[in-house]
């Protein structure tokens, strides 16, 4: 059987997901560039979908108009949730 080696960092993921699957806590994986609807955007940050259109309104979260809609990309989510917590990232 041929091994692969992992990086630590990589190594520290795996073991951290499957400690989170083991407690049965939610694991979502998603691509970085994602971009979210202002509707996913509020239940990942269990707001009101109001709140975060109020956001960007008012400059507090970046976002793109495709047409009429608004698409936040998750990293700048992750972002604007950190710094909101005053959290590092």
């Amino acid at each position: 059987m041929p091994s692969v080696e992992l990086p630590p960092k990589a190594l520290r993921l795996a073991a951290d997901m499957l400690g989170m699957m083991a407690q049965r806590q939610p694991v979502v994986l998603l691509p970085q560039k994602m971009e979210l609807s202002t509707q996913d955007a509020a239940a990942f940050l269990d707001v009101p979908r109001p709140f975060v259109i109020k956001q960007i309104d008012e400059g507090r979260q970046l976002c793109r108009k495709v047409g009429r809609h608004r698409r936040i990309l998750f990293d700048d989510l992750l972002a604007d949730q950190a710094q909101t917590l005053g959290l590092d990232r």
